[in-house]
């Protein structure tokens, strides 16, 4: 059951980062920045003047180097998909790596996951945060995952970003997952600059 909740889950937020490149390409977007490597992104769907740049973990320089290093333009409209990762990086590279996509021109969006804080899931989705836990490591690397969605869009708004779409379990499961529970505490974060 959990890896099927767990496979639900990756299909709806794969499909929210490609409707939502979609929706960037045509608002002018140039570039599409995969973080962390864990969006299944077809190169065969890219779209021709789309430059893909894909950036594993950005922990030890600024993301700002490391795609300036590969050729990327911060003049231009960006669109970044940052799925399952956020959970491995510090807080510091976080917010730094937010502040610099919030920096970028107009346009330029990031989609992203988290879950809810555990004090506000019901009985039984802190079991499903548990055995999520287990796949991920044996460090707890959900607590970083874990977020007040409040707060999220507050450090979002100071980072630059005037446009966020939260969608929270329910609006998940009733626009990707096809009647299949996507997990029950993920949430997937459209924020544009």
């Amino acid at each position: 059951m959990t890896s099927e909740i767990y496979s639900v889950s990756m299909a709806a937020r794969s499909r929210y980062a490609e409707d939502e490149l979609a929706a960037a390409i045509a608002n002018g977007v140039t570039q599409y920045v995969v973080l962390g490597g864990r969006n299944p992104f077809s190169y065969s769907k890219a779209r021709p003047g789309l430059r893909v740049f894909e950036a594993d973990r950005c922990n030890e320089q600024p993301l700002s180097s490391v795609l300036q290093n590969m050729g990327f333009q911060a003049g231009e409209a960006s669109c970044f998909s940052w799925l399952g990762v956020r959970l491995y990086e510090t807080a510091q590279a976080t917010m730094a790596a937010l502040a610099f996509i919030g920096s970028l021109p107009p346009a330029s969006s990031v989609v992203f996951d988290y879950a809810a804080e555990r004090s506000s899931l019901d009985s039984t989705e802190p079991l499903a945060m548990d055995a999520l836990a287990s796949r991920v490591g044996p460090d707890g690397g959900t607590s970083r995952w874990c977020l007040d969605s409040g707060a999220l869009h507050r450090m979002l708004r100071a980072a630059g970003f005037h446009q966020i779409q939260d969608l929270g379990p329910e609006q998940i499961d009733r626009l990707y997952s096809d009647g299949a529970a996507a997990g029950g505490f993920a949430h997937l974060v459209n924020a544009r600059v």
